[in-house]
């Protein structure tokens, strides 16, 4: 009998270091669990961030398709009342015809009547030119004291 009790006592320790050793493994699992817990919170809370600037971008994006969308009908409007088919370039409708030499000094006014371009210049000048004749001329008017800044011309008689 007494070899009986040694054994189940032995047993007893035995099974006293087992639970032991597994509350520490308990304990350590509970502290994983914890962390990732919080990990997890603050990953939730990130994700719901991004999908709020995701919504944000979403809506940007939305908005300025619109606006593309307007300022492309307006375009065609435009190009309509231009009479102006296809795409629309600008250089097709400010197409430059031609180069005016003959200053001497910086041009500060343009003015156009008719087949006629006046041309005020720095150099006390204004030219005239006759833009029926392919850009001919030009014809200098002088006697000013000093640079001519403006032109000024009234309606045809």
């Amino acid at each position: 009998m007494h070899d009986q009790i040694s054994r189940l006592q032995e047993e007893l320790r035995r099974k006293e270091k087992m639970i032991e050793e597994l509350r520490t493994s308990l304990a350590e699992l509970s502290g994983k669990m914890e962390k990732i817990e919080t990990t997890s919170s603050v990953s939730a809370h990130r994700i719901d961030h991004l999908e709020e600037q995701q919504a944000d971008v979403r809506k940007e994006v939305s908005q300025t398709v619109s606006s593309i969308g307007i300022v492309m009908t307006e375009l065609k409007l435009v190009q309509q009342q231009l009479g102006v088919v296809g795409s629309f370039e600008p250089q097709h409708l400010f197409k430059c015809q031609g180069t005016f030499v003959g200053h001497k000094g910086p041009v500060w006014a343009l003015y156009k009547c008719g087949d006629l371009l006046f041309s005020a210049s720095s150099d006390n000048t204004i030219k005239v030119w006759n833009l029926s004749a392919t850009y001919a001329g030009p014809h200098t008017l002088t006697g000013h004291d000093g640079i001519v800044l403006a032109l000024c011309g009234c309606a045809q008689r």
